[in-house]
């Protein structure tokens, strides 16, 4: 099966990637906005590499070098040399870094079936494109289109500002391409749901599944890590798991109390990420969704919306914060770990604790089209709002709230 190209918006330098592309030249500089996190030390060890290049980077014949160090939890970068020739050739810069990084051996990460490889527009800067950029790009993502489909990985082009985004974009639907792995049923589903919620406004419902794609644990996931870390094995780690979910958080509650530690601190730092967030993230982040509801409790879509160039309040933690779109985080967030739900309890409680946000989701369930990615549509809390919908609406309409995407018939 072949690769695909993914066209995003967003922080090429946080998102979670087997690799990704660090534009430098035949002098190995690398501009400083390459480099917002900067491991200690890298400037010096980038000097040392410089005064060692081989004569085949000089020359050109070699263009890609791996960075002298990087943090083993973050993606990493590699140099490649990519200085403006000729715009046609841009795609050979591209084939030497894939070539480079898949002849490493290493698995994809966070369970991808392929490789997943980031790269921004380049040449379009000082790599000396930045005159003709709309010609590089259209010239970039026509030859990425073929490149891709005669191999096994996908690459990301991730622009940065919304002009860039919006030119490659075009320079894709122009060259044809229709989603051909989807097929005709849910490519229809995918153009109706573009239709109902360019009329309706549509909004994003996002589960945990989301934020597996950038390495986050699951929902039972977590709770298996938790209570291994707790000291719940064996035969009773076996009998743990038989337990509804939420049975399981409140085991695992009492469990930390008894050791004198707070099990909610422990989940804010297994979510404390604030970098690297998935491709999904940042697909996403740059729909023209207004609202977005989410059980996580991570920061990742933040992140993102941030990248994208629409920063997103958070609510209820930054209701003063002026934006043109709101996030609203259902379940808690790390950055106020006494807010997580994670109990029995907390789930019984919700609605005197949080019924102002319930009421949110219910009026955005009311005036807008729901789209919901990496949700199982089995909690309790949220089935009681849609009942409060349906009975709100009675027979209006065909009382069809949204959409959900699931990775297998369901």
């Amino acid at each position: 099966m072949s690769g695909h190209l993914f066209i995003v918006r967003g922080d090429l330098t946080r998102i979670a990637c087997d690799a990704w592309l660090m534009p430098t030249g035949f002098e190995l500089i690398v501009e400083d906005y390459w480099l917002t996190f900067e491991p200690r030390g890298f400037r010096d060890a980038l000097e040392e590499l410089r005064r060692s290049l081989p004569d085949e980077w000089a020359s050109g014949e070699q263009r890609v070098l791996p960075v002298p160090f990087w943090p083993a939890e973050r993606s990493r970068p590699w140099l490649v040399n990519i200085i403006y020739r000729e715009k046609e050739r841009l795609i050979a810069a591209v084939q030497a870094f894939v070539e480079r990084v898949l002849a490493q051996g290493d698995p994809p990460k966070n369970h991808r079936e392929r490789h997943l490889l980031a790269l921004p527009v380049i040449s379009t800067g000082f790599g000396g494109g930045a005159l003709i950029k709309g010609q590089v790009i259209n010239v970039l993502v026509r030859d990425l289109l073929k490149y891709v489909d005669t191999q096994k990985v996908d690459i990301a082009l991730v622009t940065y500002t919304a002009p860039a985004f919006a030119a490659a974009q075009k320079a894709r639907f122009e060259a044809g391409f229709d989603w051909p792995l989807l097929g005709p049923a849910l490519s229809h589903k995918a153009r109706e749901v573009a239709a109902v919620g360019s009329r309706q406004g549509l909004a994003l419902f996002l589960g945990a599944g989301v934020s597996c794609s950038a390495g986050l644990p699951s929902w039972s996931g977590l709770l298996q890590k938790l209570a291994e870390d707790i000291g719940i094995t064996g035969s009773e780690l076996e009998e743990f798991g038989n337990l509804d979910v939420l049975d399981r958080g409140s085991v695992l509650e009492r469990r930390f109390r008894a050791r004198k530690q707070w099990l909610n601190d422990r989940i804010a730092h297994i979510f404390s990420r604030t970098w690297d967030y998935s491709l999904l993230h940042g697909l996403l982040a740059c729909l023209p969704a207004s609202e977005i509801i989410t059980q996580n409790y991570d920061r990742l879509f933040e992140v993102a919306a941030k990248g994208a160039g629409e920063p997103v309040a958070t609510l209820p933690y930054t209701p003063g914060d002026v934006h043109s779109r709101w996030l609203l985080k259902m379940h808690g967030c790390v950055s106020v770990p006494e807010d997580i739900v994670i109990r029995r309890e907390d789930y019984l409680r919700y609605s005197e604790r949080r019924a102002a946000l319930a009421g949110i989701v219910q009026a955005t369930m009311l005036t807008r089209y729901m789209l919901f990615v990496g949700f199982s549509l089995r909690d309790g809390n949220f089935h009681r709002a849609v009942d409060d919908v349906r009975r709100a609406l009675g027979g209006v309409g065909s009382n069809r709230l949204g959409m959900a995407l699931f990775l297998a018939p369901s």
